[in-house]
């Protein structure tokens, strides 16, 4: 009896544990959380677990195997919300057509990062005269960060894991963190790449390569409100949550301002976070200032930034610079102008060439491509299936000629694995001039190479919110007791307006770096130092 009863309750505890899930929840007093969390730590039934306790945020997570187990042990009437933890896609850099940034391409001789077309739009170097962000602490809540990188040396203060794993852990496996850390606060030997390039970061690593989780956003604001940072970064978005709503509600209290991204869909909706009061929402625009095909708006959008072909930091080794040229039938060598995506292989090729119209199954079967590089235009099949048809085929490599003046970079697929080749897009003019040789001799030589890069450009509104996160970094660096509700107030009146004939899609309009931290200075002596 004694031994059937103890396989009974292993095989009950293995049934809930494999059946729980996570709860969080907030009481009304405090002194209900108390007696609840003494019940169940008593009890230790199985199924049940309390995860952890954000007491600065009046919130706890808890393991259960239903809600209504965690109810017999709690009053409904005492709560003020209890919900399942949701989980939601990491963040991705948009894979539209997007314009040539017009940045000196980083040649194969030199890794160094150039010149920052996004820094100079919104007016940043003219307000370092004043302040470079000495002072400031910025929370970036994203994928984790590349703590070697060469340009946040010395300025990462903490970093915490809230995924899976060691909570030291913040290896930055999808590149945004890193990226969007940069936006804010990179300083290279060079120009800085950052808004804020004397400020420092406190990393928090939500998402992973399965997504992001509400419990472990949960846990990261709860540590923004104990370590009373002076703004917080949220380049991601969800359905939302009650607990979210209910903690940056708190920040903002606090005197903490939030600044998130209005997503990437391209049309009006309300995202969360961007859409809670108090959070400076933030849509993209390009180098000419007109607001980003993929860029959403609503009423929720407060200010626009830059979020088109933005270059910043990434783990190091992980960007990818294109360099590719073929001898043309006059016997001069031209270069390929060109661009490529994330995790596309290394590679260093001189091989024949062949032309494939667009890659499409049937125009592979009239050709033979196995062994050498192949060429298509693009267009008529979507880039990824043109890159799968190629692979299978057994090509070496694919050129991409573009057809018209916008190229694409970021990335293509979801799984790191998927492109096993190397892949190119080249500039039209240059492009139509490849297949005007190939025409002409049909196995063309071709040289192509793909180093490993330390900074790449993305796109996305995810580029955009940290370039108004760096700018709160400046006020805050400059009049440190400056609240929430003026810097938003400051940064709306003082942004250049943008003409749209659909209203709310721009909102306030660019943000003004100078003019920001110039109202901050003004008021700096009405504001008392936060304690």
């Amino acid at each position: 009896m004694k031994y059937s009863a103890l396989i009974t309750f292993a095989l009950l505890f293995a049934i809930s544990s494999a059946n729980a899930a996570t709860f969080l929840m907030s009481f009304k007093e405090p002194a209900r959380a108390q007696e609840f969390k003494a019940t169940i730590q008593a009890q230790h039934l199985p199924g049940l677990e309390l995860q952890d306790d954000l007491a600065e945020m009046k919130v706890l997570i808890v393991k259960a195997d239903s809600k209504e187990q965690i109810l017999r042990f709690a009053d409904s009437r005492d709560l003020l919300f209890i919900e399942s933890k949701k989980t939601f896609a990491a963040p991705r850099v948009q894979i539209l057509p997007t314009p040539v940034s017009g940045l000196a391409r980083m040649t194969l001789m030199s890794n160094e990062a150039p010149v920052s077309k996004g820094l100079k739009m919104i007016k940043a170097p003219e307000a370092w005269g004043m302040t470079r962000g000495k002072g400031a602490r910025v929370m970036v809540i994203d994928s984790g960060i590349d703590k070697n990188h060469p340009v946040f040396a010395g300025r990462i203060e903490q970093v915490r894991n809230f995924t899976d794993g060691d909570p030291q852990d913040v290896t930055d496996t999808e590149a945004h963190g890193t990226h969007v850390a940069g936006i804010i606060a990179g300083n290279s030997t060079g120009e800085a790449l950052g808004v804020a390039p004397e400020a420092t970061l406190l990393i928090a690593k939500v998402c992973g390569a399965k997504g992001c989780s509400s419990d472990a956003v949960a846990k990261a604001l709860s540590w923004a409100l104990r370590e009373d940072v002076d703004v917080v970064n949220m380049s991601l978005g969800g359905s939302g949550s009650v607990v979210e709503s209910f903690m940056v509600k708190q920040l903002d209290g606090k005197q903490i301002p939030v600044v998130a991204a209005m997503g990437n869909h391209g049309r009006e909706v309300t995202p969360l976070p961007a859409g809670y009061p108090g959070v400076s929402g933030v849509g993209a625009v390009d180098f000419d200032g007109k607001r980003a095909e993929f860029s959403n708006w609503s009423h929720a959008l407060d200010l626009m930034a830059p979020g088109v072909g933005i270059r910043s930091s990434v783990p190091l080794g992980t960007g990818r610079v294109a360099v590719a040229s073929f001898q043309s039938s006059n016997g001069s060598f031209q270069v390929l102008p060109s661009v490529t995506f994330s995790g596309v292989p290394l590679a260093a090729l001189k091989q024949s060439s062949v032309f494939a119209e667009y890659g499409t199954v049937e125009e592979l079967a009239k050709v033979s491509v196995a062994g050498k590089i192949m060429v298509v235009k693009r267009g008529n099949l979507p880039l990824l299936d043109k890159i799968k048809n190629a692979q299978n085929a057994g090509a070496t490599a694919l050129i991409i000629c573009n057809n018209d003046g916008a190229l694409v970079s970021g990335s293509l697929s979801e799984d790191p694995n998927e492109i096993k080749i190397p892949v190119i897009m080249v500039e039209k003019t240059a492009g139509e001039a490849l297949l005007a040789d190939l025409v002409k001799s049909p196995a063309l030589s071709v040289r192509l190479e793909i180093q490993g890069a330390d900074y790449a450009e993305f796109s996305g509104t995810s580029m955009a919110s940290p370039y108004v996160a760096g700018v709160v970094a400046l006020m805050r660096s400059i009049a440190p007791g400056i609240t929430s509700w003026k810097t938003r107030q400051i940064m709306e009146g003082t942004a250049t307006p943008i003409k749209t004939e659909i209203p709310n899609q721009t909102g306030k309009g660019l943000v003004n770096t100078k003019a920001s931290v110039d109202g901050a200075y003004a008021v700096r002596k009405k504001y008392k130092k936060r304690k």
